[in-house]
């Protein structure tokens, strides 16, 4: 123990001579309260304990702020930043460091607005001064000092941490004099001085009369004027006005008493004269406020321009005062005059050359103010003014069709101006719609059209005859070709140029010609399709039977001879054959010629075989030579002339 006391003492005897400052851990900064948009302000030196205070430096560790020597600062703390952590160091001559922490958190000031009386004004009765106070901190309990005085300069506090928001000043306030007063706000960290505010405690008379309407010295004046003026009251007592009015006399009389408005309707005037008027206000205390006399002239009686038109077109037939005119026409009269105006019912034209007779036409339906009187008496004319005669508008529309007997359509009759109508192409047994025209026009080739009727129209539907085609049953035979000539079963009322397409069946087709040959294995029945075009969107068919009756048929041509036709050097000793058949398996029978003419004349016999052994030919000679089939209903078929040539 005596050991570590000596080492203790040794221990301080060193910090004594070396004069080192000591700084205590840790630096003790409670956390602190700024108010928001003020600079705040700590000193420093005021939490650190060391020998040498002077010669401590501090810095931030982290967290807001600056350090300005030994103190903190906050230039602006806002509410947003509220609960920042701040550390602080703080450091000797010899680097020695210690740190301490603090929040600071941002107070919300407390603000203000008076609310009576008002700045500057003027009180009769007793004065009651109220404010109202805000503070965004919740839970927050504001307190208000009231400073009253006679000047600005000599404010004393006559009320203290009060809690209510107004406070009564009965019977303590001199009369006929200015005070002024200022109400300061409190919360738990800050204090807001108010404005200093001013009244005047008594009554002052009213203001004289002023700003006239009519000015005063006018001319022109309206005869309908209403007469007004202004007149202010510093007590704001509610002011009543006598009325002196009087034309041509500069000492007007008396008209009206105690009015309560800064306004008089003198009735209607006169026209081109002079008026004198005078206004005098009292307030409640019976102070009187007397204005000057004012003057004015009215107006000379006006003209006014009455025109009379006509919508939704122009350039009608309309009467004024018993003449005709083209709308629109406007005509000078006086004021108060009443003028007979009218307008032509119905009114018609022939604008298109396509529609036939009237194609437009107006008819009235009313004047603008509502008259459904065509001719009429207007009111007495009180200002420029338009008489607008409200017109049905209509077109006429005309329908047809092409050709003559086609279809007709539905539609035709007078419309008004642009409406809308549907027309539509109806379907009929042997015509084919194609188009519409419209006022010679193409209108497309949809079956149903919205015409706008903007004008007169004449709608044609067009259409074509569909072609006809009947074409009767046929009968032939087997190895026999049909022919048919199209056109004779085909009509066309339109005269269209007709082409044909075969659709189903057997045989060819060119240009109106149908053809097919029926061989000797065609016998039965056939169904043939014929389509006929117009090329104009007409198509019609038509399907025929042909009935192919059985025939015999005649043997094939014989052929493929041997030796072959032209051959040489052939031995004299050769057996001529050939190749023959029957397509209805008849047994054949063949009739040889053989000479050395052509044509061969010889026959050399009848067979039932395809080959014949004519004997004894020549060396070194050409022979001709020919084969006739006959079958068993005696049908004959020749053969070519072949020929050969033997051997030398």
């Amino acid at each position: 123990m005596k050991k570590i006391l000596f080492y203790f003492i040794i221990v301080l005897l060193v910090i004594s001579f070396s004069g080192c400052p000591v700084i205590f851990n840790p630096i003790e900064i409670p956390d602190q309260i700024a108010n928001e948009g003020k600079e705040f302000e700590l000193d420093l030196t005021k939490y650190t304990k060391a020998i040498d205070i002077d010669k401590v430096t501090y810095s931030i560790k982290s967290g807001l702020g600056r350090i300005d020597g030994k103190y903190y600062i906050w230039d602006d703390p806002v509410y947003e930043d509220s609960g920042q952590k701040v550390v602080i160091s703080a450091k000797n001559e010899r680097n020695v460091e210690k740190e301490g922490s603090f929040i600071v958190t941002v107070n919300r000031i407390p603000e203000i607005e008076y609310l009576s009386p008002d700045n500057n004004s003027y009180i009769n009765d007793d004065v009651v001064l109220s404010w109202e106070a805000t503070d965004e901190d919740q839970g927050e309990t504001l307190k208000f000092d009231v400073f009253l005085g006679t000047s600005p300069q000599d404010l004393s506090k006559e009320f203290e941490d009060i809690t209510e928001e107004t406070v009564e000043l009965n019977g303590v306030l001199t009369q006929d004099a200015s005070h002024f007063w200022q109400v300061v706000v409190k919360d738990k960290n800050a204090e807001v001085e108010g404005e200093i505010w001013s009244f005047y405690v008594g009554n002052v008379p009213p203001s004289e009369p002023h700003s006239p309407s009519p000015s005063d010295g006018a001319t022109n004046v309206s005869i309908d004027k209403t007469l007004s003026w202004q007149c202010s009251d510093l007590n704001k007592d509610e002011l009543k006005y006598n009325v002196y009015f009087q034309k041509d006399d500069e000492t007007p009389a008396l008209i009206a008493t105690d009015i309560t408005n800064k306004d008089y309707d003198p009735g209607t005037l006169d026209y081109e004269t002079e008026y004198f008027w005078r206004i005098v206000a009292e307030d409640p205390y019976g102070e009187v406020a007397t204005g000057t006399v004012w003057s004015f002239e009215t107006m000379p009686k006006p003209e006014y321009n009455l025109k009379v038109t006509t919508t939704p077109d122009t350039s009608l037939t309309i009467t004024i005062d018993g003449n005709t005119y083209s709308s629109p026409k406007s005509i000078i009269v006086e004021r108060d005059d009443k003028v007979d105006i009218g307008v032509a019912t119905p009114q018609e034209f022939d604008i298109e050359t396509l529609v036939t007779g009237i194609d437009k036409k107006y008819t009235f339906i009313q004047w603008n103010d509502g008259d459904k009187n065509a001719t009429r008496t207007t009111d007495p004319i009180t200002s420029d003014i338009t008489y607008t005669a409200e017109m049905k508008k209509e077109f006429k529309v005309e329908t047809d069709s092409e050709p003559e007997d086609a279809p007709t359509i539905d539609g035709a009759g007078w419309y008004e101006a642009n409406a809308t109508q549907t027309f539509t192409a109806p379907d009929a047994t042997g015509f084919l719609f194609e188009y519409w025209e419209v006022n010679g026009s193409n209108a497309g080739s949809e079956k149903t059209i919205e015409e706008t009727i903007d004008s007169p129209k004449r709608i044609i539907t067009y259409y074509n005859h569909i072609p006809t085609i009947n074409i009767p049953d046929q009968e032939t035979d087997e190895g026999t070709t049909l022919i048919l000539d199209l056109s004779n079963y085909a009509t066309d009322t339109d005269d269209d140029n007709l082409t044909y397409t075969l659709v189903d069946g057997v045989g060819d087709l060119e240009d109106a010609t149908y053809t097919h040959f029926f061989d000797y294995e065609s016998a039965g029945i056939y169904y043939v399709t014929i389509e006929v075009s117009d090329g104009r969107g007409g198509i019609a068919e038509d399907t025929f039977e042909i009935t192919v009756h059985d025939r015999n048929a005649p043997p094939e041509e014989p052929h493929s001879p041997t030796p072959s036709d032209g051959a040489t050097d052939v031995s004299v000793d050769t057996v001529l054959s050939w190749e023959c058949s029957d397509v209805d398996g008849d047994k054949l029978k063949y009739s040889v010629y053989i000479g050395k003419y052509d044509p061969p004349k010889s026959l050399k016999g009848t067979i039932e075989d395809n080959s014949f052994d004519p004997h004894g030919l020549d060396k070194d000679s050409t022979y001709y030579w020919r084969i006739v089939a006959k079958d068993e209903e005696g049908e004959k078929t020749e053969g070519p002339v072949w020929s050969f040539t033997t051997e030398k």
